[in-house]
């Protein structure tokens, strides 16, 4: 074996182990970024479901568009428009139920953890230093989304989402 062919060896092998490396971290960083969401600088399920609503508003805007009206959430899921995917039609993507009414020139909708029923009646779950476990959302037709951090469900009377 000449020295050329060694230091090809040494090169490839060198490239094994950085390549494996690299990937790790790759894959390590694009974790971390999914669990990002640069709203209040959150990165918890609560960013979930503040893109749902933004995917509520979308969704709205287009129906409205086509049929100059508000929908409900079945009538943009699959079995209607087709605008929003099957577990928000149905109001239901964990941890959150969503609520949402519409009529003909305004809607609303909310967003409260699957659990807020028995989070209300013990606010002593609920609750640590007057904070919810999980935040709540509350947007209508303004699309502005506002947000709750106490036991009480976010509503119109909330504070914005910045």
């Amino acid at each position: 074996m000449s020295f050329r062919s060694t230091r090809k060896l040494v090169r490839t092998r060198g490239c094994l182990i950085w390549l494996p490396s690299l990937l790790l971290l790759w894959i390590i960083l694009t974790g971390m970024s999914l669990c990002w969401f640069p709203s209040q600088g959150r990165s918890d399920t609560g960013a979930l479901a503040e893109l749902e609503v933004y995917a509520v508003h979308e969704a709205q805007a287009r129906y409205h568009a086509q049929f100059h009206r508000y929908a409900s959430l079945s009538e943009l899921g699959p079995d209607g428009s087709g605008f929003i995917h099957g577990d928000l039609a149905r109001g239901y993507v964990l941890p959150y139920t969503f609520t949402m009414k519409a009529q003909r020139n305004s809607y609303w909708i909310a967003a409260a953890p699957q659990s807020q029923g028995q989070l209300e009646r013990h606010p002593d779950i609920c609750c640590r230093l007057g904070q919810a476990l999980v935040l709540s959302f509350y947007s209508d037709e303004s699309r502005v989304v506002r947000f709750s951090k106490s036991c009480v469900p976010a509503s119109s009377n909330s504070p914005p989402l910045e």
